[in-house]
């Protein structure tokens, strides 16, 4: 256990024994604070509730309960629902694009997974309500289930066990709220976009049971007309305020992708250079042989979870969830360049990906001598599987000419024999232990926690032909942070936390054992959050280290270790609803990820932009029109690990509309119209280049037209 672990954990140990070890005579004459139980919709933000408007206040995937977000001492970015639908996002990552030090469209259009770069690293780990779903570049789910959409920055293994130090992602699903709403929609836009949506909630059985449907199905093409996607999608859920102390929300999700849509690579010669004979690939060129490629996806998740206060200041909090993604993908894919001739590979990826998590832990609020105490202890637990079968030639002897551009047929791709195949199951079993406590000194709030993890990951050869790779992994994970609130609302603060990563990969041929990677980060930063304002700001500064970095060696066809990265960076994002009718977002990111040590010390990292810079801007006039603009920025990145690719920087525009038409007429009450247009100037640019070979474009203009009705 390295010394600054030491530290932390034995302040930690020092803070809780502090609380629990308090005399019986002095804990007799404390007066605990009473509670206030709110149901759903009851009226104020909850942290993991609907938004009014830009500004979220309040979260709980920072501390697990619901604090305020100035005194939580670690960055959060919340996107909230009308963010969502203001903008237009059909993605997670889409969302994601005016927040700061975030990068969500690396690989452009290619985008299956909602791939995210947070604070330099990639790529961020998502969780459905605060519990693990899929992998870090695995599993999608769409938008318009959430309420909200959180960036916890920095390692967060405290709470939530395995996770990359750059930050997670944790994506809120819409639940009842208590009220009775019902909303419909439909949408029509370029590349012959068409969807059509519904959100239904509403209270039966005396109000004690609340219900929620959202369902939603859309088709486009992607940018060209030889290569579609579809998905449909529905969640119920159900809140039962089963006593006066207990509450049980069951939630259940369906997302059927029939096409998914697809994933494939772009040369550096024909993306960011032309090729020998001056032809690039054309931007909307996703597939080369569209009667062969293909991806299936199925996705389900259900969850539940249960709240009981056994006294005022007592409460446990119990949460399951199951996850299963079930993905097949046949695709021809570009491999190489050979003057202006592409070479293609055959691929064929068949995976299955089960999860089961559970987390339950209880919280007791009380005082001491003046100080508010909100002690936590819990346990959680997760099982997963994924099954790969792969199979690839890419020395299939396909090929796609630039100069005399023609799909490969179907039948070309059929007759491929692989030649690298391989079927194996990734099995993990971890189960932490954690304890935390907040406190409350007048101004001051201090956040400290530590947990203990075990994890068990098997590499299991499906073919019988390698014997299983095991792995076990115990790690101890710690943070402090405190919180200052000065007179004008200014609150400055400061943390340090750690977080591990247990193996998951198998390592190339002749580099033995991966070990686990482990991330530290010191953070400080101020807030402002004046009291009773719609408005957050917050600045801050990360220093991030992150050991035992492994990257995939695709000659080897395995993972190999490549030292440790280092990433420094500042952050500025405000939120404002500065009037009624106006409301502001800004945001501005600088980040320095560089290699440490290792073969590729000194270079910085791939695909990471040190500068990003967005701004949104919303106007709402008297007779009911909303006028919508923002801008971003992302700034130039490398595409080699030496550094000798540069990517260069772009900047696009956005715009919206949105009209109630009620506003104009008592008789088309509850008729709203949105018009939302992404990459207004159609600007072409490459987003990223990766080991000096692959590089993606950015997707172009996107035009939707949306009208909805709801009573």
């Amino acid at each position: 256990m390295s010394s600054t672990r030491r530290i932390v954990f034995g302040v930690t140990a020092a803070l809780l024994s502090s609380t629990v070890m308090t005399p019986l005579a002095a804990q007799e004459a404390v007066q605990l604070d009473a509670v206030v139980v709110q149901a759903p919709g009851g009226g104020g933000e909850v942290g993991d509730g609907p938004v009014d408007g830009y500004v979220a206040r309040r979260s709980v995937s920072g501390t697990k309960t619901d604090t305020p977000l100035e005194k939580t001492p670690q960055t959060i970015n919340v996107v909230p629902a009308e963010q969502i639908e203001d903008q237009g996002a059909t993605s997670v990552a889409e969302a994601l694009t005016y927040t700061p030090n975030v990068l969500t469209n690396y690989r452009g259009t290619s985008n299956l997974h909602d791939e995210v770069f947070v604070r330099g690293f990639e790529y961020a780990d998502k969780y459905v309500n605060g519990m693990v779903f899929g992998q870090s570049s695995y599993g999608q789910l769409d938008p318009f289930l959430m309420e909200r959409v959180e960036v916890v920055k920095g390692p967060n293994s405290v709470l939530y066990g395995q996770i990359l130090p750059g930050g997670m992602v944790n994506q809120i699903l819409k639940h009842p709220t208590g009220e009775t709403r019902r909303r419909v929609s439909v949408g029509y836009g370029t590349d012959n976009y068409k969807s059509i949506g519904a959100d239904i909630e509403g209270v039966f059985l005396n109000d004690d049971f609340g219900y929620r449907v959202v369902a939603k199905g859309w088709h486009k093409e992607l940018q060209g007309d030889d290569y579609v996607q579809d998905r449909f999608l529905v969640m119920p859920s159900v809140t039962w305020k089963a006593t006066p102390d207990t509450e049980v929300t069951v939630d259940m999700l369906y997302q059927h992708e029939p096409d998914a849509g697809y994933r494939n690579f772009n040369t550096y010669e024909g993306t960011l250079v032309p090729t020998a004979g001056g032809y690039r690939i054309p931007r909307d060129l996703v597939s080369v042989s569209p009667d062969f490629d293909e991806v299936f996806r199925q996705t389900f998740s259900a969850g539940y979870e249960i709240k009981h206060h056994f006294t005022d200041a007592f409460q446990v909090v119990h949460k399951l969830r199951y996850n299963r993604i079930r993905m097949d993908h046949r695709g021809v894919m570009i491999d190489s360049v050979a003057g202006d001739v592409l070479n293609l590979g055959v691929v064929r990826v068949d995976d299955v990906m089960e999860q089961l998590t559970t987390d339950t832990y209880v919280t007791w609020d009380f005082d001491t001598s003046g100080t508010k105490h909100t002690l936590m202890v819990g346990i959680d637990h997760q099982v997963s599987s994924k099954e790969t079968d792969y199979a690839s030639n890419w020395a299939s002897g396909l090929t796609y000419d630039l100069a005399h551009p023609r799909f490969v047929p179907a039948s070309f791709a059929r007759s491929v024999v692989p030649t690298n195949t391989y079927n194996e199951d990734l099995r993990l079993r971890q189960t932490g232990l954690y304890v935390q406590e907040q406190m409350e000194l007048g101004r001051l709030n201090l956040v400290a926690g530590a947990r203990y993890d075990w994890a068990d990951t098997d590499i299991v050869d499906l073919t019988g032909a390698a014997p299983t790779t095991t792995y076990k992994d115990e790690a101890l994970s710690g943070r402090i942070g405190v919180a200052y609130s000065l007179p004008f609302d200014v609150t400055p603060y400061a943390s340090y936390s750690t977080s591990f990563q247990p193996v998951l990969r198998q390592a190339a041929p002749g580099y033995g054992p991966l070990e686990p990677s482990e991330g530290t980060q010191y953070e400080a930063g101020v807030k402002w959050a004046p009291l009773g304002g719609d408005v957050l700001v917050t600045a801050s500064y990360f220093d991030i280290e992150q050991t035992n970095l492994a990257e995939y060696d695709f000659a080897s066809g395995g993972y190999v270790p490549i030292g440790t990265r280092r990433s420094r960076g500042v952050e500025l994002e405000g939120r404002a609803r500065i009037t009624e009718a106006f409301s502001l977002i800004a945001s501005y990111g600088y980040v320095d990820a560089e290699i440490t040590d290792g073969a590729d010390a000194g270079y910085k990292a791939q695909r990471v932009p040190k500068h990003t810079a967005a701004l949104w801007a919303k106007y709402g006039f008297d007779f009911g029109l909303e006028v919508m603009g923002g801008v971003r920025h992302v700034g130039e990145s490398y595409g080699t690990w030496d550094n000798s690719i540069t990517v260069p920087s772009y900047t696009l525009v956005d715009l919206g509309l949105a009209l109630d038409l009620g506003a104009i007429t008592p008789n088309m009450a509850g008729v709203k119209g949105t018009l939302n247009v992404t990459n207004v100037a159609d600007k072409e640019y490459v987003s990223s280049c990766y080991n000096g070979a692959y590089c993606w474009y950015g997707e172009g203009r996107k035009v939707m037209a949306n009208l909805s009705y709801e009573w």
